[in-house]
């Protein structure tokens, strides 16, 4: 899920039939990468809109 008001992106992983077993928050700041990409970064900066 993209917060664009926080500006931080948090991911969920690990779905089970309670709920995801992980939850991670990353700042715009920070990189991802996919995990069938690992190769790919992305900084989560890159998708929220500029704020000038």
């Amino acid at each position: 899920m993209l917060d664009v008001v926080k500006r931080e992106l948090i991911v969920f992983r690990n779905p089970t039939p309670e709920g995801y077993q992980n939850q991670e928050i990353i700042t715009e700041h920070q990189k991802i990468s996919p995990l069938d990409f690992s190769d790919l970064e992305i900084v989560v900066a890159e998708m929220l809109p500029i704020v000038y």
